[in-house]
């Protein structure tokens, strides 16, 4: 089945208006509001009140549950929806404000001043001079010229520079190594403990973890009975020098050569002479 075939069957087209987010400054409360809006003049309620529940709004929205209460917090807080509770009917119902979704949108026009507290969108990087005079903001540039002055440069140098994003390196190579070297997913927590116990022995103690793969390679390593708990148990003797094959530094390979005294032997009248009974 081609995808074109699917779409034919995938549920009715919903009205979305992208420049809303100017006023909502959120997609999910711009596509909500914008089906709130195309029911408002096909409701039988004369004081404009809509009758939709949560299953109606995400069949016809696909936002869920969640994210409708995320969008109708943002449009109650910027005065465009109200809601009423029905709780005899069980039903809940809302009513857009007409007068001050018109207000926000000439706001946001630039017919009359611009509210401090709402988002910019990618066209004030575009025209620097909407907001030449602006009060509260500096003059903005280009978003263009911004590259070439060298913010991705600086972006990289903050990245490089911050300590979570280094330790986080880190951690990746660790993982890297482990499973190209063992051959084994590192993608769960067991794991991403082991992960996090390797990296502060590395740091802390300057212990890297490939020469504990080679060493765990060298005992034949088999994942089905090295789990991360053992892994972390044997993780210190990859470190401990080898006392079998290396000798000991107080150990004396050669006996030092005993070189023998010669004496004179005793002259007879100082030996002892034995009583004979």
């Amino acid at each position: 089945m081609r995808l074109t075939d699917f779409l034919e069957g995938a549920g009715k087209i919903v009205a979305f208006y992208p420049g809303l987010k100017r006023v909502t400054g959120s997609v999910t409360a711009s596509l909500l509001l914008s089906q709130l809006f195309y029911w408002c003049d096909k409701t039988k309620d004369k004081d404009g009140w809509i009758y939709k529940t949560n299953y109606d709004l995400e069949e016809e929205t696909s936002l869920s549950v969640y994210e409708q209460q995320t969008a109708r917090k943002t449009l109650i807080e910027l005065g465009l929806l109200e809601e009423e509770f029905k709780r005899l009917d069980h039903t809940m119902r809302f009513r857009l404000n007409l007068k001050k979704l018109n207000e926000l949108w000439e706001e946001s026009s630039g017919k009359y001043p611009r509210p401090i507290d709402k988002p910019l969108s990618l066209k004030d990087f575009q025209n620097p001079e909407l907001h030449k005079n602006d009060p509260v903001l500096p003059p903005l540039q280009s978003r263009t010229d911004a590259i070439k002055k060298g913010d991705l440069v600086d972006g990289f140098l903050h990245y490089n520079t911050n300590e979570g994003a280094k330790r986080e390196e880190i951690k990746n190579n660790i993982r890297n190594q482990i499973e190209n070297l063992l051959h084994i997913n590192t993608a769960n927590s067991k794991w991403d403990k082991f992960v996090d116990f390797a990296y502060t022995r590395q740091e802390k103690f300057n212990e890297p973890v490939g020469k504990w793969i080679l060493w765990a390679i060298k005992n034949n390593f088999n994942p089905i009975y090295w789990t991360p708990e053992k892994c972390q148990t044997t993780y210190p003797q990859a470190f401990v020098e080898d006392t079998v094959n290396k000798p000991r530094e107080d150990f004396v390979e050669k006996q030092p050569v005993q070189i023998e005294e010669h004496y004179d032997p005793m002259p007879e009248k100082a030996k002892p002479k034995r009583k004979l009974y």
